[in-house]
């Protein structure tokens, strides 16, 4: 991402400093303007028709929920009328009338303001005039003006929340009917002068009884094209479509709710270097609101966020977590080893993944293994899966060379999570290769017995990081080109898949892990997101512990929703690690200066999945062997995002160490790499150079991630 790029879909990329002088064009509990108003072409027919065929003792009605956009409506109609018709909007208030011509007569007072407004000279009148005699008073001082000034044109009295005029107190509320009869008999002098009613049904959705006799007009949900533009249009950030009909279907359409969601997802955007919303974002500012409403006396989103509710089974915070902390071991059935490993503190990577080579010092370690590992072992070197997910002979053509099977261990979840002083278990992960050690070295590539996951070396070496920014779409922050030495490094050749992440869900205890996620949890599972994650949660023989399973058919996708912390800690289970951003970029261009993996031809269906209408489109891992890069390693361009362990700044290649660089000490969000599989990911998107950031937090339908691992 350039610092005057932003990675969604082209707008201009701004910073956080600045972000705060935005105007939110979101007004919750206001009526929208005209930059934020979608029309209703229905309504206006039938309104129109209604106003075409008038029956004074039959005024038409528009009615709906609360926030169902029926103000909007009225003042949309008053902004850009008929031809020759003149709207007027009046708020009924919440008036406690002790009689009907009291109620006309304030709506006659505040008519009149309103005509005054739009430069209509009309006298003002006392309310006490009503009193005395209200049928005289509102037609010598209120309809007749109007009429007059108003020669030619027809003019319609817009009472907004016209239900509180006709909840009259008992013993009134035959009043009701005597004010419809009322104004039909006054608008009978008056035929240029109509009226129009908006009203808010009671519980259960039930008009006063008056009404029942009134031509009305359910108000329906906004439809989703024009929630997508609502969400979409007035904002400097993208919000792709998939992130917005997961807005609506939890809004369905509610103007409201979507009014409410708009206005916090954009002061989340100020508050924070986010590039784009996801589906993260929308879940963080409902949750949001429901811890607020209490301190606020906001409502329960859930009353604003129509049908929202979280699933059952589909609770992955820390309800769980201290209960599967005390009585993990029984459950799991550990045998529990003493072994000492090498440690390197750092404020970004788990203890965890000091199990490899790359460490310094030592301390011991409590280390857990589940007794599934050494079956795990044997199968993986049989070459057969493992996971009890996966139906072997259903399985697709392509399929990663095995199953997964990690270690039942709490993480470490890193010092920037992890409270002062807590004593953790780690895993243990050991890497077999599949060529004999006496042939080399350093095997081109070994497979993690963890997961079954291939990993390629890509050997010590100089590449040129970076571009010139000699072609227009190249972005700032991929500026300068410089120089970079790296260690030599294994990283997995394929992208993480469901089945592997549903073994390490399963395996793993909660405890510890789900620390690590702030706030929404380390992924969401299909139960929770919708259809763009293929990763089952269901009640598993644990009450207190779901079990997780890959959606039959997609067992070897990439796993997708999972955030940074989750990336990074099943890296660190597998005993590897998230490569770093140079790491990453090396392995996807190799020391030719490659454009893409593949070469520098344009990009196309053969080589990658990009710039999609569909998440259907999405292919499993080890999919598209036209695509890999010189060392092997498939999905680098399209597909998903790919999580690295660097802190992202737009400025850091001027500054970079020219050896083994690890991204700057900290910052408001972490790189991905290599592009996803939406349309606006275009061939420019997946260049093996583009930069994106994020914050570890987030979740995405196109965000995945691999791992890497120091060589000796």
């Amino acid at each position: 991402m350039g610092a005057n790029s932003n990675p969604a879909n082209g707008h201009p990329f701004i910073p956080a400093s600045e972000r705060g002088s935005w105007e939110n064009p979101y007004r919750p509990g206001q009526p929208a303007g005209a930059s934020s108003y979608y029309d209703r072409t229905p309504a206006r027919r039938w309104v129109h028709r209604q106003l075409s065929t008038y029956r004074p003792d039959r005024p038409p009605l528009i009615w709906g929920r609360p926030g169902s956009g029926k103000t909007s409506f009225l003042h949309h109609l008053e902004r850009t009328p008929f031809t020759g018709y003149h709207f007027s909007v009046i708020s009924a208030g919440h008036p406690s009338p002790d009689n009907s011509p009291a109620l006309w007569g304030t709506i006659a007072v505040e008519g009149i303001k309103k005509l005054q407004a739009e430069g209509l000279r009309i006298n003002d009148f006392p309310l006490r005039a009503f009193m005395k005699d209200p049928q005289d008073a509102l037609s010598r001082h209120f309809l007749q003006p109007v009429a007059d000034v108003l020669t030619g044109t027809t003019w319609v009295l817009a009472i907004d929340d016209a239900h509180h005029l006709f909840l009259l107190p008992e013993p009134r509320s035959n009043d009701t009917t005597d004010l419809l009869a009322q104004w039909a008999d006054w608008a009978k002098q008056y035929p240029q002068i109509k009226l129009l009613l908006a009203a808010t049904p009671g519980e259960p959705d039930a008009l006063p009884p008056a009404f029942a006799q009134l031509p009305a007009y359910n108000l329906p949900p906004l439809p989703r094209e024009d929630a997508y533009a609502l969400l979409q249009g007035p904002v400097p950030y993208a919000i792709y479509d998939e992130v917005a009909a997961y807005i609506y279907d939890l809004t369905r359409g509610h103007p409201a709710a979507l009014q409410a969601l708009g206005h916090a997802l954009f002061a989340r955007w100020q508050q924070g270097a986010l590039s784009h919303i996801t589906t993260a974002d929308a879940l963080a500012v409902i949750r949001q609101e429901a811890t607020s409403a209490p301190q606020t006396g906001r409502p329960d989103p859930e009353s604003l966020v129509v049908g929202w509710r979280p699933a059952p089974t589909a609770t992955h915070t820390g309800r769980k977590q201290h209960r599967l902390f005390l009585v993990g071991a029984g459950v799991l059935l550990i045998t529990i080893l003493l072994l000492f490993f090498r440690f390197r503190p750092d404020d970004s990577t788990p203890v965890a993944a000091i199990a490899s080579p790359a460490g310094a010092a030592t301390s011991p370690v409590v280390v857990l293994i589940s007794p599934p590992a050494a079956a795990q072992q044997a199968a993986t070197a049989a070459g057969r899966p493992t996971s009890t997910q996966r139906a072997p002979e259903t399985a697709e053509k392509n399929t990663p060379t095995a199953g997964s099977q990690p270690a039942s261990t709490p993480l470490r979840t890193g010092p920037e999570m992890e409270p002062t002083g807590t004593r953790l278990v780690l895993p243990v992960a050991t890497l077999t290769p599949t060529t004999p050690p006496s042939a080399t070295p350093r095997p081109e590539q070994i497979v993690r017995e963890m997961d079954g996951m291939p990993m390629m070396l890509v050997p010590a070496g100089t590449f040129m990081m970076g571009e010139i920014g000699d072609r227009p779409e190249v972005s700032d922050d991929e500026t300068p080109e410089h120089p970079v030495t790296l260690e030599a490094f294994y990283i997995d050749r394929y992208e993480v898949s469901v089945a592997q992440f549903a073994d390490f869900l399963n395996e793993l205890a909660p405890a510890g892990y789900q620390r690590s996620c702030p706030g929404l949890g380390c992924f969401f599972s299909r139960q929770l997101i919708g259809t763009t994650s293929y990763l089952l949660e269901e009640a598993g023989p644990d009450s207190d512990r779901p079990a997780y399973s890959p959606l039959a058919g997609y067992e070897n996708y990439p796993a997708n929703h999972v955030s940074w912390y989750g990336a990074r800690d099943y890296c660190a289970a597998m005993g590897a690690r998230l490569p770093t951003e140079a790491e990453w970029e090396y392995a996807a261009r190799g020391t030719d200066g490659r454009i893409y993996p593949w070469g520098n031809e344009p990009p196309d269906e053969s080589r990658a999945v990009f710039a999609s209408d569909s998440f259907t489109n999405l292919k499993p891992v080890d999919a598209l062997p036209e695509g890999v890069s010189p060392f092997g390693v498939f999905g680098l361009a399209g597909s998903v995002w790919e999580w690295v362990a660097d802190y992202y700044a737009p400025d850091y290649y001027g500054q970079s160490p020219t050896e083994n660089p690890t991204g700057p000490v900290d910052g408001p969000g972490r790189v991905t790499r290599g592009g996803g599989w939406p349309n606006n990911n275009q061939a420019d998107r997946i260049r093996a150079t583009n930069r994106n950031s994020l914050e570890p937090a987030y979740l995405s339908s196109d965000l995945g991630f691999r791992c890497a691992r120091s060589v000796e």
